[in-house]
């Protein structure tokens, strides 16, 4: 379908360099930001010549010590001038006038110079259309050239240039669409003339732009040397699905990583860059110390990018091959009947639950079968579990807060210098159902001391309320060993034959924690013989195995009728009026639409850091909502054996130890990730990970679990400080001895190639000396990668005023129709996998407002 020929082009152009006057020799810098505009774009494409008019912009010269700023007047850009009659070669010829120093009229010269003829071809492209060769600056009134010298389009300027594309003139969305696929195509066949491989950000048919030929084009060739496996456009194709399910704007946040990694990173124009270069240059910032907050931020961008990419690559289903993985099928059939999800609330509630969790979902089941009317809020979208497959990144961005991307500010404890500050990997859920979707279906009982610790700080609730709590749920859910979940022909995690030597034989996990210092083989949410071992827990299970929200509570709940499950419905605020709340502030959708929902009682359940976040948000007043957050931390020893071990194609996380030793104690579990995810936390950079990654067959992981101190902190924006102190770090650094010993016991089955201690750049211990001197000589804990799925605290529950904002009754102090029921009522770190014990107090909260 044609466009009208009164649909044209705008776009924003600029770049930067220096020049040099002829007068006396001196180098000044020089700038020039223009507005570009096509009148008519059809007769742009089928004319003989295409020409563009320059409307408007400044110049900005730096003359001696001080920059003036000039404004320009008009001009042309002549594109793709064929230099050779095969038209392998074109250029493109700016002539831009301004009004210069005494104004008087003055005009820029220079060319883009497209031929073919650098190493990699979508860079060769790249580098030539970011390029202006051959400037001259003249004054007119003089009929004399001033000054000469070349300018480039840095990657900030490029990412503003390619986003700054308008069609004035269209009379509709769809007509904007078609204009843009003419210009882009147009773009891609006259580019295709010179270069065998067209910059991917000139394709009209994809979502992210200049993104996919920056990450991938030229990162790719950075962050994984030499040959690859997987084509540029198939990690492209994983970007899009990131994109494409993802609640998160991909495109900003990959903006904000390339243009701080690697513009920033380089200081050079884009046109001056090389793969080579680029990768010595991050080379640097990976290994360099870090002394200033400039060079920490740099290190954190490249990392960042480090991340996103192993992702994307490894995911790749071509790469299987190459590492020895073979996928497990997924997606049997259609499974159960999709539950009745609502896009709006209608009407007024009995209860309105923000949050819909393993505790929102299981406290909305009861309170709907106590004949209550109940809005259940996520902002997440619902997902039918069927439709998940073996796609890491299909997996990641439909179900993870910030698509697996969620970060923590670790300032240290006691606060250490902001150059030390990091960021640490926070997982959580965002979709209906919440973490019972993609967690490992691992349910511990609280440990009897951690459970003393919280009654010493005034925790509410009795042993045997909670234990009475715990029965229920497990009867329930169905929670069994994991052994009498597995399906015929499914297997736990095998890691296991490498560490009963040295801990003991397995036992059934104990009722509850720490009674026998041991190795326990884990209980599980999931339906008896039904586990496939597929070991894509993580990504939803698309066999319905678990017993979960979605399998049990939610089902049930809308059953009753009496319970409305609302998708991509954020809660902002809540209304208040003294004591009271009147009603909830809700983006729905796009979140272009707030409504104000009602009902008589209110109750938060959004996690740890998004209820902290929206109780703020309220302006509720009393001094420790969102303090006192905590989180169990984690950095897994990677042990690469002599003989493959095939982690893959078993229950991720099958088994845990609790050692037998005096003072703070640690569980250990065993565990492994499908590639994408192994890569995303595999220490290394650069060809070190890439060796690394083609042994995953051959990688067993076992990982300390440690309960950091309750100090961090959430704001209204949602934003967390988890300051994490030397002695949480001290407790994992012992817990990788205790790992690396049991590995390297002599009587394992195979003996061990080395171990790859959780720093940066993975330490590398290979017997007992090494690690000995790993465990005395290790410089800085701080070193060690650490991340968390399991935040808990920010609001929690105690008689101790001075402890939480939240009484014995579940309601936040000071208000009367408030409540919260999740893990942020944990007043202290449960320090083991924390879903049964919220289930739990979710049940009893259930019990209180049903007999209101």
């Amino acid at each position: 379908m044609p466009i009208s020929n009164a649909v044209g082009v705008r776009v924003l152009e600029a770049m930067r360099g220096q020049v040099t006057r002829r007068s006396n020799g001196s180098v000044e810098s020089f700038a020039f930001s223009t507005t570009q505009v096509i009148g008519s774009l059809n007769a742009f494409i089928a004319g003989p010549a295409h020409v563009c008019q320059v409307s408007g912009g400044t110049v900005q010269w730096k003359d001696g010590l001080f920059p003036r700023r000039f404004s320009i007047t008009g001009g042309t850009i002549e594109m793709f001038r064929p230099t050779t009659p095969s038209r392998r070669e074109q250029e493109f010829e700016f002539n831009i006038e301004f009004t210069g120093p005494g104004g008087a009229p003055y005009l820029l010269k220079g060319f883009k110079q497209l031929r073919a003829d650098g190493a990699v071809q979508a860079l060769d492209a790249l580098g030539d259309l970011s390029t202006l060769l051959s400037v001259t600056v003249s004054d007119l009134s003089r009929g004399e050239v001033v000054a000469d010298g070349e300018l480039h389009v840095a990657l900030p300027d490029l990412m503003d240039q390619l986003g700054s594309l308008e069609f004035p003139g269209s009379a509709s969305p769809f007509e904007t669409k078609l204009a843009q696929q003419d210009f882009l195509g147009f773009m891609n066949a006259r580019l295709s003339e010179v270069y065998s491989v067209v910059p991917l950000f000139f394709s009209g048919s994809r979502s992210i732009l200049w993104h996919q030929q920056l990450l991938v084009s030229l990162l790719l060739d950075v962050y994984i040397p030499g040959q690859k496996v997987a084509t540029p456009a198939e990690v492209i194709e994983q970007l899009e699905k990131y994109l494409a399910n993802s609640s998160i704007d991909l495109g900003a946040l990959l903006q904000n990583v390339v243009g701080a990694a690697v513009d920033t990173l380089v200081g050079q124009a884009l046109g001056q860059l090389d793969a080579t270069k680029l990768r010595q240059v991050v080379r640097d910032v990976l290994n360099n110390p870090v002394n200033t907050v400039l060079e920490r931020d740099l290190r954190s961008a490249a990392h960042s990018l480090h991340v996103v990419l192993m992702a994307t690559y490894y995911s790749c289903p071509s790469v299987d091959t190459s590492i020895g993985y073979v996928r497990a099928p997924t997606s049997p059939g259609p499974g159960s009947l999709k539950l009745a999800i609502k896009q709006k609330p209608v009407g007024q509630y009995d209860v309105l639950i923000a949050g819909s969790g393993v505790a929102g979902s299981l406290l909305a089941n009861r309170l709907a079968k106590a004949g209550k009317k109940v809005c259940l809020l996520e902002a997440g979208r619902y997902h039918h579990e069927p439709s998940f497959s073996s796609g890491e990144i299909d997996g990641l961005s439909r179900t993870y807060a910030m698509g697996g991307l969620q970060n923590a500010l670790d300032v240290g404890r006691p606060k250490v210098d902001p150059a030390k500050y990091r960021n640490i990997t926070v997982l959580q859920a965002r979709a209906v159902g919440g973490g019972g979707l993609h967690n490992n279906a691992v349910c511990f009982r609280l440990p009897k001391p951690i459970f003393q610790r919280w009654a010493n700080v005034g925790f509410p609730v009795s042993e045997s309320e909670l234990n009475r709590a715990y029965d229920a749920v497990a009867a329930e859910l169905g929670i069994i060993p994991a052994s009498e979940a597995l399906a015929p022909g499914a297997r736990l995690n095998p890691a296991l034959s490498y560490l009963e030597q040295a801990w003991g034989p397995v036992a059934k996990h104990p009722p509850a924690l720490p009674n026998v210092p041991g190795l326990y083989e884990c209980n599980v949410n999931i339906k008896r013989s039904t586990c496939r071992g597929c070991g894509y827990c993580n990504l939803g299970c698309s066999y319905e195995a678990k017993r979960n929200s979605l399998q049990v509570h939610l089902k049930e709940g809308l059953e009753t009728g009496n319970l409305d499950v609302i998708e991509l419905a954020r809660l902002h605020r809540f209304e208040l009026s003294g004591t009271k709340v009147t009603g909830a502030q809700v983006a729905v959708g796009d979140g272009s639409q707030t409504l104000s929902v009602k009902a008589k009682e209110y109750v938060v359940s959004c996690g740890p850091i998004q209820s902290s976040a929206a109780l703020l948000r309220s302006g509720l007043a009393h001094r420790l909502i969102g303090k006192r957050l905590s989180a169990n931390i984690g950095a897994p020893v990677f042990a690469f054996l002599q003989e493959p071990i095939q982690s893959y194609g078993s229950l991720q996380i099958s088994h845990f130890f609790w050692p037998n030793e005096p003072g703070p104690r640690f569980v250990i579990e065993s565990w492994f990730n499908p590639p994408a995810a192994h890569a995303m936390v595999l220490p290394g950079y650069l060809e070190v990970h890439q060796a690394r990654m083609q042994n995953y067959r051959n990688f067993a992981v076992v990982a300390p679990l440690v309960a950091t101190l309750a100090s961090g902190t959430v704001d209204a924006d949602g934003k967390v400080q988890l300051p994490i102190g030397l002695d949480d770090l001290s407790r994992l650094h012992h817990g990788h001895g205790v790992i690396a010993r049991a590995l390297m016991d002599d009587r394992n089955p195979e003996p061990i190639n080395e171990l790859i201690m959780p720093t940066a750049h993975g330490i590398v211990v290979s017997d007992a000396n090494e690690l000995k001197a790993y465990e005395t000589q290790l410089k800085d804990l701080r070193d060690l990668v650490v991340g968390t799925g399991h935040p808990q605290g920010g609001n929690g529950m105690s008689t101790d005023d001075a402890i939480g904002p939240v009484g014995a009754d579940f309601r936040v102090r000071g208000m009367d129709n408030l409540r919260v029921c999740d893990g942020s009522l944990f007043p202290d770190c449960a320090g083991i996998n924390p879903q049964w014990t919220i289930m739990a107090l979710a049940h009893l909260c259930g019990e209180q407002m049903a007999a209101l």
